[in-house]
């Protein structure tokens, strides 16, 4: 869709290694992605939109991951921008969007952490933690004068994610839910667990609540999970928006994200249960200068194919890219034009569409 015919949002819709934080990152595209980022940052502002994938650790939670990266894996850790294992405030975040021309911003709660199976040798309060990890998020939130949306993190395998996720019903003040799969231990082979995410789903679809998902759980991926994930579990998603992360991937563009990409384009495209709110966020879609050409195009063809109006801008921010800087890299990754970049920046999900 080209200028003239292009929909609008509104319109549309009425790996990791060691610790959480870095599971989707090698080595080498983290230091490939930061040897650029002097020329990404030199890039003009952005046009007003949103950024729809960033992170507000608290104290607790960075200290824990700064301390299990660097005692694990330090040189994996020093790759990492520094500012990942910071603790950053509302305002600075507010900064952030400033420097980058938006006017709204999406807080993932990365609470889901505290219960992942790469930290179960810790001895962790795991509900309180991530009770308070989640209260800062929403805190957070609150306190940004309505320019970011706090989204709660659980782990759909643990057992007191619909406990959590039911307090937050009733105490207000999010937008949504935000799971890592990767992050929870996730198997698509795994009936129970398949089930287990889409009662969480289905809990998100009774609350009215968006549901922002990194699916992607391992190396192996690709159509079959993500067939899986449309047939079985986004069905119980409703009409809720959902959001799909990194592109439908984990960050890094290869054949398998390219394949499942496929599978959710075909989903949009005939309608099935559970899509017509569904949007792609374009968080880290590629990392590094080594990505093929031909996977950069072939990308490029499913957004197209889809339709603009799918796609929304995220940073992941603190990880390795500042939102601007992002946006920059991503324009000169993939091969759309400078009109159809401007309009997937301008893009808001439908969760930000109202008040």
């Amino acid at each position: 869709m080209y200028a003239g015919s292009i929909p609008t949002l509104a319109s549309t819709f009425q790996r990791p290694r060691v610790i959480p934080v870095v599971l989707k990152f090698k080595p080498w595209v983290v230091a490939s992605a930061g040897c650029g980022l002097a020329v990404y940052l030199a890039s003009p502002p952005v046009g007003a939109g949103a950024d729809h994938h960033l992170h507000l650790f608290s104290p607790v939670l960075a200290d824990l991951l700064e301390s299990r990266a660097r005692g694990t894996d330090p040189e994996l850790a020093a790759l990492l921008d520094p500012v990942a294992f910071k603790t950053r405030s509302v305002e600075e975040v507010l900064s952030l969007l400033d420097e980058s021309g938006l006017e709204r911003g999406v807080l993932l709660s990365g609470a889901y952490m505290f219960s992942s199976p790469l930290l179960e040798d810790l001895d962790l309060d795991v509900p309180g933690l991530v009770r308070q990890e989640n209260t800062h998020n929403v805190q957070a939130a609150a306190s940004s004068g309505g320019r970011l949306v706090a989204f709660v993190g659980i782990n759909p395998l643990e057992q007191g994610s619909l406990e959590e996720l039911a307090f937050w019903v009733s105490h207000g003040g999010i937008a949504g839910i935000k799971l890592h799969l990767a992050n929870s231990g996730f198997n698509f082979a795994d009936p129970e667990h398949v089930r287990r995410l889409s009662a969480v789903f289905s809990a998100a679809a009774d609350a009215d609540l968006a549901v922002v998902v990194h699916l992607r759980s391992g190396p192996v991926y690709g159509a079959e999970e993500a067939q899986a994930f449309v047939d079985r579990v986004l069905p119980a998603a409703a009409d809720i928006p959902v959001q799909l992360a990194h592109g439908g991937g984990w960050g890094g563009l290869d054949q398998g994200t390219l394949d499942a990409l496929e599978v959710y384009v075909a989903a949009m495209e005939r309608g099935a249960a559970g899509s017509r709110q569904l949007v792609i966020d374009l968080a880290m879609l590629t990392l590094g200068e080594e990505t093929p050409l031909a996977l950069r195009e072939h990308a490029a063809a499913l957004i197209r194919r889809a339709g603009l109006v799918r796609f929304v801008m995220g940073s992941d921010w603190p990880a390795v890219f500042r939102p601007q800087a992002h946006e920059a890299y991503l324009r000169q990754q993939l091969p759309l034009s400078d009109q159809e970049w401007d309009v997937i920046v301008g893009n808001k999900a439908p969760y930000l569409l109202t008040p």
